[in-house]
Protein backbone atom coordinates (compact mmCIF):
# COMPACT_ATOMS: atom_id res chain seq x y z
CA UNK A 1 0.00 0.00 0.00
CA UNK A 2 1.64 3.54 -1.11
CA UNK A 3 0.39 6.92 0.46
CA UNK A 4 0.33 10.68 -1.37
CA UNK A 5 3.62 11.94 -2.42
CA UNK A 6 3.81 15.25 -2.07
CA UNK A 7 6.83 17.12 -3.08
CA UNK A 8 7.93 20.16 -1.44
CA UNK A 9 8.13 23.43 -3.94
CA UNK A 10 9.73 25.63 -0.95
CA UNK A 11 11.50 25.82 2.11
CA UNK A 12 14.63 23.80 1.30
CA UNK A 13 17.60 24.64 3.61
CA UNK A 14 15.11 23.73 6.46
CA UNK A 15 17.18 21.19 7.89
CA UNK A 16 17.08 20.59 11.54
CA UNK A 17 18.04 17.73 13.55
CA UNK A 18 16.03 16.59 16.52
CA UNK A 19 17.55 14.26 18.94
CA UNK A 20 15.29 13.57 22.18
CA UNK A 21 17.32 13.62 25.22
CA UNK A 22 14.62 10.90 26.95
CA UNK A 23 15.08 10.81 30.42
CA UNK A 24 12.24 11.29 32.18
CA UNK A 25 8.46 12.17 31.37
CA UNK A 26 9.41 15.95 31.47
CA UNK A 27 12.17 15.27 29.21
CA UNK A 28 13.10 17.86 26.35
CA UNK A 29 14.83 18.32 23.20
CA UNK A 30 16.16 22.03 22.00
CA UNK A 31 17.19 22.18 18.94
CA UNK A 32 20.63 23.07 18.05
CA UNK A 33 22.74 22.89 14.74
CA UNK A 34 21.45 20.88 11.52
CA UNK A 35 21.41 17.19 10.30
CA UNK A 36 20.08 14.97 8.01
CA UNK A 37 16.58 14.98 9.29
CA UNK A 38 13.72 17.91 9.24
CA UNK A 39 12.65 16.18 12.26
CA UNK A 40 15.01 13.37 13.58
CA UNK A 41 14.45 9.95 15.33
CA UNK A 42 14.04 9.67 19.22
CA UNK A 43 16.62 6.71 20.01
CA UNK A 44 14.64 4.82 22.95
CA UNK A 45 10.83 5.31 24.22
CA UNK A 46 10.32 7.64 27.57
CA UNK A 47 10.78 6.29 30.62
CA UNK A 48 6.65 6.24 31.63
CA UNK A 49 6.35 7.72 35.03
CA UNK A 50 3.43 6.38 37.70
CA UNK A 51 0.75 9.55 37.32
CA UNK A 52 -0.38 10.70 40.63
CA UNK A 53 -3.97 10.59 41.15
CA UNK A 54 -6.60 13.19 41.09
CA UNK A 55 -7.78 14.36 45.39
CA UNK A 56 -11.25 14.78 46.27
CA UNK A 57 -11.64 18.55 46.91
CA UNK A 58 -14.18 20.89 48.27
CA UNK A 59 -13.74 23.72 46.32
CA UNK A 60 -12.58 25.42 42.85
CA UNK A 61 -9.02 25.69 42.30
CA UNK A 62 -8.05 29.50 42.38
CA UNK A 63 -7.73 31.25 39.17
CA UNK A 64 -4.40 31.92 37.91
CA UNK A 65 -5.02 35.60 36.67
CA UNK A 66 -2.54 35.24 33.78
CA UNK A 67 -3.51 32.31 32.57
CA UNK A 68 -7.30 33.35 31.80
CA UNK A 69 -8.58 32.45 28.17
CA UNK A 70 -8.11 30.46 25.50
CA UNK A 71 -5.83 31.04 22.76
CA UNK A 72 -7.29 33.17 20.35
CA UNK A 73 -6.43 31.63 16.77
CA UNK A 74 -9.32 32.83 14.00
CA UNK A 75 -6.64 35.22 12.93
CA UNK A 76 -3.48 32.92 13.29
CA UNK A 77 -0.74 32.84 10.27
CA UNK A 78 1.10 29.06 10.99
CA UNK A 79 5.29 29.00 10.62
CA UNK A 80 6.55 29.98 7.20
CA UNK A 81 10.14 29.35 7.72
CA UNK A 82 9.37 25.89 10.10
CA UNK A 83 11.88 24.59 12.62
CA UNK A 84 11.09 21.88 15.18
CA UNK A 85 11.38 24.25 18.50
CA UNK A 86 11.56 21.59 21.20
CA UNK A 87 9.48 17.94 21.60
CA UNK A 88 9.19 16.55 24.95
CA UNK A 89 8.11 12.91 25.94
CA UNK A 90 4.72 12.60 27.54
CA UNK A 91 3.94 10.32 30.21
CA UNK A 92 0.39 9.03 28.75
CA UNK A 93 -0.47 5.62 26.30
CA UNK A 94 -1.75 5.85 22.98
CA UNK A 95 -4.57 8.18 21.67
CA UNK A 96 -2.68 11.92 22.45
CA UNK A 97 -4.73 15.01 22.04
CA UNK A 98 -3.77 18.56 21.94
CA UNK A 99 -7.36 19.00 23.64
CA UNK A 100 -6.96 22.97 24.33
CA UNK A 101 -4.27 25.40 24.61
CA UNK A 102 -5.00 28.89 26.45
CA UNK A 103 -3.31 32.21 25.70
CA UNK A 104 -0.61 32.16 27.69
CA UNK A 105 0.17 29.21 25.67
CA UNK A 106 -0.26 26.33 28.04
CA UNK A 107 -0.53 23.57 25.88
CA UNK A 108 -3.11 21.14 27.86
CA UNK A 109 -2.57 17.17 26.32
CA UNK A 110 -4.50 14.18 27.10
CA UNK A 111 -3.92 10.37 26.58
CA UNK A 112 -6.07 7.50 27.12
CA UNK A 113 -4.97 7.08 30.66
CA UNK A 114 -4.45 10.78 31.98
CA UNK A 115 -3.89 14.57 31.41
CA UNK A 116 -0.94 17.42 31.47
CA UNK A 117 -0.33 20.72 31.06
CA UNK A 118 3.27 22.06 28.85
CA UNK A 119 4.64 25.21 28.72
CA UNK A 120 7.84 25.88 26.95
CA UNK A 121 8.40 22.92 26.17
CA UNK A 122 8.47 21.50 30.05
CA UNK A 123 5.72 19.08 31.63
CA UNK A 124 4.29 21.53 34.48
CA UNK A 125 2.10 18.51 35.89
CA UNK A 126 0.16 15.56 34.55
CA UNK A 127 -2.17 13.15 36.86
CA UNK A 128 -3.70 9.96 36.07
CA UNK A 129 -7.42 10.15 34.71
CA UNK A 130 -8.72 7.76 31.97
CA UNK A 131 -9.81 9.12 28.92
CA UNK A 132 -10.29 13.11 30.23
CA UNK A 133 -12.29 15.26 27.63
CA UNK A 134 -10.92 18.75 28.69
CA UNK A 135 -12.48 22.04 28.38
CA UNK A 136 -11.38 25.85 29.41
CA UNK A 137 -13.94 28.60 31.09
CA UNK A 138 -13.26 31.85 30.25
CA UNK A 139 -11.13 32.14 33.87
CA UNK A 140 -8.31 29.56 32.06
CA UNK A 141 -9.69 26.41 34.52
CA UNK A 142 -9.65 23.30 33.38
CA UNK A 143 -13.00 21.33 33.35
CA UNK A 144 -13.50 17.64 32.50
CA UNK A 145 -15.51 14.55 33.26
CA UNK A 146 -13.60 10.98 33.35
CA UNK A 147 -15.69 7.81 32.46
CA UNK A 148 -13.68 5.68 34.84
CA UNK A 149 -14.17 7.97 37.27
CA UNK A 150 -17.47 9.14 37.65
CA UNK A 151 -17.83 13.33 38.34
CA UNK A 152 -16.58 16.15 36.81
CA UNK A 153 -13.01 17.34 37.84
CA UNK A 154 -11.13 21.16 37.63
CA UNK A 155 -7.80 22.20 37.51
CA UNK A 156 -6.42 25.18 37.07
CA UNK A 157 -2.58 25.95 35.42
CA UNK A 158 -0.53 25.00 38.25
CA UNK A 159 -2.47 21.71 38.80
CA UNK A 160 -4.37 22.77 41.42
CA UNK A 161 -7.84 21.30 42.09
CA UNK A 162 -9.26 17.64 41.62
CA UNK A 163 -12.61 15.92 41.82
CA UNK A 164 -15.80 18.21 42.92
CA UNK A 165 -18.78 17.67 44.82
CA UNK A 166 -21.83 17.23 43.00
CA UNK A 167 -23.14 20.77 44.42
CA UNK A 168 -21.02 22.55 42.11
CA UNK A 169 -22.02 23.27 38.62
CA UNK A 170 -19.71 23.27 35.34
CA UNK A 171 -20.10 27.19 34.03
CA UNK A 172 -21.82 27.38 30.63
CA UNK A 173 -18.51 28.61 28.97
CA UNK A 174 -16.72 25.14 29.71
CA UNK A 175 -19.64 23.12 27.90
CA UNK A 176 -18.76 20.71 25.92
CA UNK A 177 -18.49 21.98 21.81
CA UNK A 178 -20.73 20.41 19.76
CA UNK A 179 -19.79 17.15 17.78
CA UNK A 180 -21.33 16.87 14.39
CA UNK A 181 -21.81 13.35 13.08
CA UNK A 182 -23.94 10.68 11.07
CA UNK A 183 -26.94 8.34 12.30
CA UNK A 184 -26.18 4.98 12.28
CA UNK A 185 -27.93 4.27 8.45
CA UNK A 186 -25.83 7.18 7.26
CA UNK A 187 -29.17 9.01 6.07
CA UNK A 188 -29.27 12.04 8.56
CA UNK A 189 -26.41 14.71 9.71
CA UNK A 190 -26.71 15.56 13.43
CA UNK A 191 -25.24 18.03 14.85
CA UNK A 192 -25.56 18.19 18.73
CA UNK A 193 -28.16 20.79 20.02
CA UNK A 194 -29.38 21.31 16.40
CA UNK A 195 -32.25 19.57 14.37
CA UNK A 196 -31.19 16.46 11.92
CA UNK A 197 -30.76 16.83 8.95
CA UNK A 198 -31.82 14.10 6.20
CA UNK A 199 -29.86 12.95 3.13
CA UNK A 200 -31.10 11.32 0.17
CA UNK A 201 -27.29 9.23 -0.06
CA UNK A 202 -25.54 7.95 3.11
CA UNK A 203 -22.55 9.92 4.44
CA UNK A 204 -19.45 8.94 3.71
CA UNK A 205 -16.77 7.55 6.33
CA UNK A 206 -15.68 10.82 7.66
CA UNK A 207 -19.32 11.92 8.93
CA UNK A 208 -19.81 15.66 9.70
CA UNK A 209 -17.37 18.46 10.17
CA UNK A 210 -17.62 21.62 11.98
CA UNK A 211 -16.34 24.45 10.27
CA UNK A 212 -15.36 27.58 12.29
CA UNK A 213 -18.21 29.39 11.53
CA UNK A 214 -20.57 26.84 13.17
CA UNK A 215 -21.23 25.73 8.97
CA UNK A 216 -21.46 22.26 8.81
CA UNK A 217 -19.88 20.20 6.10
CA UNK A 218 -20.67 16.43 5.40
CA UNK A 219 -19.41 13.95 2.27
CA UNK A 220 -22.16 11.59 0.74
CA UNK A 221 -22.20 8.34 -1.45
CA UNK A 222 -23.31 10.58 -4.57
CA UNK A 223 -20.76 11.59 -4.11
CA UNK A 224 -21.04 15.25 -3.20
CA UNK A 225 -19.88 17.48 -0.43
CA UNK A 226 -22.56 19.43 1.09
CA UNK A 227 -22.53 22.62 3.70
CA UNK A 228 -25.18 23.56 5.77
CA UNK A 229 -25.84 26.41 8.06
CA UNK A 230 -27.01 25.81 11.74
CA UNK A 231 -30.29 25.64 11.33
CA UNK A 232 -29.97 23.17 9.02
CA UNK A 233 -30.20 24.96 5.42
CA UNK A 234 -28.52 23.51 2.57
CA UNK A 235 -26.05 26.25 1.07
CA UNK A 236 -24.86 24.49 -1.50
CA UNK A 237 -23.34 21.16 -3.01
CA UNK A 238 -21.00 20.10 -5.06
CA UNK A 239 -20.37 16.77 -7.16
CA UNK A 240 -16.90 15.31 -6.11
CA UNK A 241 -14.92 13.16 -8.25
CA UNK A 242 -15.13 10.25 -5.45
CA UNK A 243 -17.10 9.88 -1.93
CA UNK A 244 -14.55 11.86 0.64
CA UNK A 245 -12.52 9.08 2.79
CA UNK A 246 -11.01 12.64 4.78
CA UNK A 247 -12.58 15.92 5.64
CA UNK A 248 -11.27 18.64 6.58
CA UNK A 249 -12.57 22.53 7.33
CA UNK A 250 -11.55 25.70 7.97
CA UNK A 251 -11.78 28.98 7.88
CA UNK A 252 -13.73 31.03 4.36
CA UNK A 253 -16.17 28.42 3.91
CA UNK A 254 -12.45 26.26 2.56
CA UNK A 255 -12.89 22.19 2.46
CA UNK A 256 -10.35 19.30 2.22
CA UNK A 257 -10.93 16.30 1.38
CA UNK A 258 -9.20 13.35 0.54
CA UNK A 259 -10.42 10.37 -2.35
CA UNK A 260 -9.28 6.83 -1.99
CA UNK A 261 -6.62 6.70 -4.28
CA UNK A 262 -5.38 9.83 -1.69
CA UNK A 263 -5.93 12.15 -3.96
CA UNK A 264 -6.33 15.94 -2.77
CA UNK A 265 -9.00 18.18 -3.45
CA UNK A 266 -9.63 21.96 -2.22
CA UNK A 267 -13.01 23.36 -2.21
CA UNK A 268 -14.05 27.06 -1.48
CA UNK A 269 -17.50 27.88 -0.70
CA UNK A 270 -19.08 25.44 -2.77
CA UNK A 271 -16.78 25.54 -5.81
CA UNK A 272 -13.63 23.10 -6.64
CA UNK A 273 -10.15 25.32 -6.93
CA UNK A 274 -7.58 22.66 -7.20
CA UNK A 275 -6.49 18.76 -6.69
CA UNK A 276 -3.63 17.14 -6.22
CA UNK A 277 -3.16 13.52 -7.52
CA UNK A 278 -2.41 10.53 -5.04
CA UNK A 279 -0.77 7.58 -5.18
CA UNK A 280 -1.92 4.26 -4.11
CA UNK A 281 -5.65 3.44 -2.00
CA UNK A 282 -6.01 3.76 0.93
CA UNK A 283 -6.73 0.57 3.39
CA UNK A 284 -10.79 0.69 3.84
CA UNK A 285 -11.41 -2.73 5.49
CA UNK A 286 -11.48 -2.87 9.66
CA UNK A 287 -8.17 -1.45 10.00
CA UNK A 288 -7.32 2.18 8.81
CA UNK A 289 -3.17 1.82 8.46
CA UNK A 290 -1.57 4.86 9.23
CA UNK A 291 -0.49 5.73 5.89
CA UNK A 292 -4.44 6.36 5.63
CA UNK A 293 -4.15 9.45 8.36
CA UNK A 294 -4.87 12.83 7.48
CA UNK A 295 -4.23 15.04 10.62
CA UNK A 296 -4.30 18.39 9.74
CA UNK A 297 -5.69 22.48 9.92
CA UNK A 298 -5.85 25.81 8.29
CA UNK A 299 -4.70 28.99 9.27
CA UNK A 300 -6.47 32.42 8.02
CA UNK A 301 -5.16 32.32 4.70
CA UNK A 302 -6.44 29.27 3.72
CA UNK A 303 -2.58 27.05 3.93
CA UNK A 304 -3.49 23.81 5.34
CA UNK A 305 -0.86 22.01 7.66
CA UNK A 306 -0.60 17.78 7.77
CA UNK A 307 0.47 14.89 8.43
CA UNK A 308 0.86 12.33 6.10
CA UNK A 309 2.90 8.89 6.75
CA UNK A 310 3.84 6.48 3.70
CA UNK A 311 3.83 2.78 3.79
CA UNK A 312 7.24 2.26 4.86
CA UNK A 313 6.84 4.22 7.82
CA UNK A 314 8.09 7.61 6.37
CA UNK A 315 5.87 11.01 7.80
CA UNK A 316 6.17 13.89 6.87
CA UNK A 317 5.02 17.26 8.04
CA UNK A 318 3.24 19.60 4.94
CA UNK A 319 2.32 22.77 4.61
CA UNK A 320 -0.45 23.87 1.24
CA UNK A 321 -1.04 26.98 -0.05
CA UNK A 322 -4.81 27.96 -0.84
CA UNK A 323 -3.67 27.55 -3.97
CA UNK A 324 -2.64 24.02 -3.82
CA UNK A 325 1.13 25.26 -3.87
CA UNK A 326 3.51 23.00 -1.56
CA UNK A 327 5.34 25.51 0.66
CA UNK A 328 7.64 23.31 3.27
CA UNK A 329 7.72 19.60 4.24
CA UNK A 330 9.70 18.36 7.57
CA UNK A 331 10.38 14.95 7.78
CA UNK A 332 9.15 12.95 10.69
CA UNK A 333 10.49 9.36 10.25
CA UNK A 334 9.29 6.93 12.89
CA UNK A 335 6.18 9.34 13.85
CA UNK A 336 2.43 9.25 13.66
CA UNK A 337 0.50 12.15 14.43
CA UNK A 338 -2.70 11.32 16.24
CA UNK A 339 -3.66 15.19 16.54
CA UNK A 340 -2.55 19.22 15.74
CA UNK A 341 -3.22 22.34 17.21
CA UNK A 342 -2.66 26.51 16.89
CA UNK A 343 -1.66 28.73 19.65
CA UNK A 344 -2.22 32.43 19.75
CA UNK A 345 1.22 32.86 17.79
CA UNK A 346 0.60 30.67 14.90
CA UNK A 347 3.17 27.60 15.73
CA UNK A 348 2.28 24.54 15.59
CA UNK A 349 1.93 21.72 18.05
CA UNK A 350 1.45 18.29 17.08
CA UNK A 351 1.26 14.67 19.60
CA UNK A 352 1.66 11.72 18.55
CA UNK A 353 3.80 8.28 19.34
CA UNK A 354 7.42 7.22 17.86
CA UNK A 355 8.14 4.01 18.44
CA UNK A 356 6.54 3.05 22.05
CA UNK A 357 6.44 6.73 23.49
CA UNK A 358 4.40 9.69 23.25
CA UNK A 359 5.45 12.61 22.27
CA UNK A 360 4.43 16.40 22.05
CA UNK A 361 6.12 18.40 19.10
CA UNK A 362 6.27 22.05 18.69
CA UNK A 363 6.93 23.82 15.16
CA UNK A 364 7.37 27.27 14.84
CA UNK A 365 9.28 29.94 12.66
Amino acid sequence: MRNLTLQCAAGTGVAVFLAIALGGCDSVARMGGAGADDFGAATETAAKAELPGLPRVDALPPVVPEAQGRAQVAEVTGPRKPHVAWALALPFSQSNIVRVIGGDGTVYVSGYDGLGAVRDGKLMWAFHAPDPRMTMADDGRIWFPSPGLDGYFCLNRAGQGGKLPGSIARPPEAADAPLAGCSGDGRAMRVQGRRGVGLDYACTRPGAKLGPDGMAYVGTEAPDVRAFTPDGTLVWKIATPCAAQKLLVGPGGRVIFACQDLSIHAIENGTLRWTKPGDGEMDLGNIIMPSASFVGLMDRQGTTYFFDRTADGSGHVHALSATGDMLWTLKSPGFSASSIGFDGQGRLYLTGMHGMGSILVCISD
